[in-house]
């Protein structure tokens, strides 16, 4: 919320430039979030989901985390039809929003994939 709200050199900081016109500060909260939000996914699947299915409960995780994606660009895009100065950015933003969504949650998803212990457990079991 604060990327709406604080101001940063004359605009705000949602649309503050982190490196030269090409990454926003907006966008690294899109993947951190969204990223985290994966991550919690991963740790929900861990009640529901053997320990013998990491790609699974992987998979899963990334698809959590790109629906929580989904619902918080659906509520961005209520906010502009009622409040046309919200500044939450228009159709290129969404596209850019879901594009780091989709970053942050491939990432958090890969990495616990692959620290999962269990993996590499089951590689041991498959060798002859």
């Amino acid at each position: 919320m604060a990327g709406g709200l604080l101001s940063v050199g004359g605009d705000v900081l949602y649309h503050f430039d982190l490196i030269l016109s090409m990454l926003r500060f907006d966008q690294v909260v899109h993947a951190f979030g969204f990223g985290f939000a994966a991550a919690a996914c991963w740790d929900v699947l861990g009640e529901v989901i053997t320990q013998d299915r990491p790609a699974a409960r992987s998979v899963l995780a990334l698809l959590g985390g790109l629906g929580f994606g989904a619902i918080n660009e659906a509520i961005e895009f209520l906010v502009t039809r009622i409040d046309p100065s919200s500044n939450v950015g228009g159709f290129v933003n969404t596209g850019f929003d879901l594009l780091f969504n989709t970053l942050g949650c491939a990432l958090a998803a890969s990495a616990l994939y692959l620290a999962d212990p269990s993996r590499r457990s089951l590689r041991r079991k498959q060798r002859p």
